[in-house]
């Protein structure tokens, strides 16, 4: 056996001698509501031995040595190794470990990683990883495959498991992956399914260009659709598909609050449909990023006075990079009156 298995085993025997331990304690002390000096120390070093089993555990290698030996040795993994801050994000480089064996981890019955990031991952490797997602026993609700080079396919792979009943993903990130305008409708689509439970959705920089700009924006009218957060910022959608996206700000199902849509060509005609939308009062959104867009002065002068809406619910906003002119001061000027009638928004130029 390992050194890494032989610590994680020598962990876990210490943590039942000494929850034992407490029990005894506890069950010593002639008054059951008072906690002695002896139990906070026991406890003390409870928490100290679980704290130091949570850094073994969350090691990449280690979770591959580890589960591979409880295979080999055909034990049930214990359910301390991956209930103690199951939140934490384990993060996975694919040059170290084999796809089955990370298969063989998220599939397993006590296996609670909740969050987990893949770097190095291969298109056919992801095809491998929507496959798990559609599992009953895999937990996953964030993963981050973003800058992994999966290209449509693997991008379409992953848009089929966000239809299944069983699949949790509340969070995915899949940026700069080369998606192109198929997988964008693909995940367009897949936000719309009565199962999909994905509430933040970065799919930044994945040449998505109009066609895939515009199957997002219909997604989040949907009633389906839960998306609460967006980055579709660098895909080239246009103006088309972000008049199509300002258009879906302001239908009664759109739940969305944050929107990162720089970079994205959208010029003066996309700016002033979005200001539009900012003054609707089905709009929702508290954070704009419309930054690097080429919306020039009339469209900011649009921003800014969609600002001066009472439905406007905008806390954060983000313009730079857009040859405003003059209403780039007249933008600065409406920040400091709105928050001298006590209204939080903060506005970058």
């Amino acid at each position: 056996m390992s050194n890494t298995c032989q610590n994680i085993n020598s962990l876990l025997s210490k943590l039942s001698s000494l929850q034992t331990k407490l029990e005894a304690a506890m069950n010593a002390s002639e008054d059951k509501k008072t906690v002695t000096q002896e139990m906070k120390n026991i406890h003390k070093e409870i928490l100290a031995k679980r704290a130091e089993l949570m850094e073994l555990m969350y090691n990449e290698e280690m979770l591959k040595k580890f589960f591979e030996k409880v295979q080999e040795d055909e034990k049930e993994v214990d359910p301390y190794e991956y209930k103690i801050n199951r939140e934490k994000e384990v993060k996975i480089d694919m040059r170290k470990m084999d796809i089955q064996t990370l298969i063989k981890l998220l599939t397993h019955d006590h296996c609670r990683i909740r969050s987990l990031k893949l770097t190095f991952l291969s298109a056919e490797e992801v095809k491998a990883i929507a496959e798990v997602l559609k599992s009953e026993n895999c937990q996953l609700q964030s993963l981050d495959i973003s800058n992994n080079d999966i290209g449509s396919e693997g991008g379409k792979a992953i848009a089929e498991a966000l239809h299944s009943r069983n699949c949790q993903l509340q969070s995915l990130d899949i940026g700069i992956n080369r998606l192109g305008p198929e997988a964008g409708k693909a995940i367009g689509e897949a936000l719309q399914r009565e199962h999909c439970q994905l509430q933040s959705l970065d799919i930044s920089d994945n040449k998505l260009g109009t066609e895939g700009g515009k199957a997002i924006a219909e997604a989040l009218q949907s009633q389906h659709c839960q998306l609460q957060s967006l980055d579709i910022s660098g895909n080239k959608i246009g103006p088309e598909a972000g008049k199509a996206i300002a258009e879906a700000l302001q239908r009664e199902h759109c739940q969305l609050k944050s929107l990162d849509i720089k970079y994205n060509k959208l010029g003066p005609e996309g700016g002033k449909a979005i200001a539009e939308a900012l003054k609707s009062e089905n709009c929702q959104l508290q954070s704009l990023n419309i930054g690097i867009n080429r919306l020039g002065p009339e469209a900011g002068k649009a921003i800014a006075e969609a600002l001066k809406s009472e439905h406007c619910k905008l806390k954060i906003l983000d313009i730079g990079g857009n040859n405003l002119g003059p209403e780039e001061d007249l933008l600065l000027k409406i920040e400091k009156k709105l928050q001298a009638q006590g209204k939080e928004i903060r506005i970058f130029s």
